[in-house]
């Protein structure tokens, strides 16, 4: 039988076991101790005893907050399951790839939308294939919704992948606090890589599509991109939280 672990509570001195009361980091109860899972165990899913376990803590609980990264697409764009219990909000389909649909079964999702963070067609090419088999809406500030429906905007006309067109009907973002199902969050304007371009604040969290990189920016010669703009935008990144948790497309 395996080894069970522990936890004393500084708080009423209680020393139980994992999925009674727990006391990490000085903060008693769950959040904190959900965030250092996910750091350990759930962004490189080699085995299904992570499904167990984290299907363990949420039937005991626990508020399970954590984002998965999957590379998709011959240009390598960054997608994102944002993770709130079992709501999940998908982030940037640039492929119609079987990774997102078996990670969502596999710890027993259930989608409440799509988030674009712009309309580049390495961001959106899956987005159609995610309405058709989730039956969600989908979001994005407006004012990038022109280039889902224009191949030479969305840069996909000459890419030899074939034209990148959005049927599905887009719900438009206003800067400021949103909701999408069990989903809150700040949108605040990016522009530079392209027109509404857009950041994503949720919880300790930013994602930021194409705006900034490791080390790097996003390229402002495609149509919408404006240097001037980048800099305005970079300037106003300076002045958010530092401690932010940067997820780059």
């Amino acid at each position: 039988m395996r080894d069970r672990i522990t936890f004393k509570c500084s708080e009423c001195g209680e020393e139980n076991y994992i999925g009674t009361h727990v006391k990490i980091r000085n903060v008693c109860r769950s959040i904190n101790f959900a965030r250092v899972v996910t750091r350990k165990l759930y962004i490189k899913r080699k085995n299904k005893k992570d499904r167990w376990f984290f299907l363990f803590l949420r039937k005991r609980g626990y508020k399970m907050i954590k984002i998965d990264s999957l590379v998709l697409g011959p240009y390598a764009t960054n997608c994102y399951l944002l993770w709130k219990d079992d709501h999940v909000l998908i982030v940037d389909p640039g492929s119609k790839s079987n990774k997102i649909h078996q990670l969502i079964v596999l710890f027993n999702g259930v989608v409440d939308g799509i988030y674009l963070t712009h309309g580049h067609f390495d961001h959106i090419a899956g987005v159609d294939a995610m309405v058709d088999h989730y039956h969600c809406p989908v979001y994005m500030n407006e004012l990038d919704m022109p280039l889902l429906t224009n191949p030479y905007l969305n840069v996909s006309a000459g890419s030899g992948l074939g034209d990148v067109v959005v049927k599905s009907k887009v719900n438009a973002l206003a800067p400021g606090i949103n909701n999408i199902g069990a989903f809150s969050f700040e949108l605040v304007d990016a522009p530079g890589h392209s027109e509404g371009s857009s950041l994503m604040l949720w919880e300790n969290h930013m994602i930021c599509g194409d705006v900034i990189f490791k080390g790097s920016i996003g390229r402002t010669d495609l149509a919408g991109g404006s240097n001037i703009k980048m800099v305005q935008s970079l300037q106003m990144i300076r002045k958010l939280n530092p401690d932010y948790l940067v997820y780059p497309g």
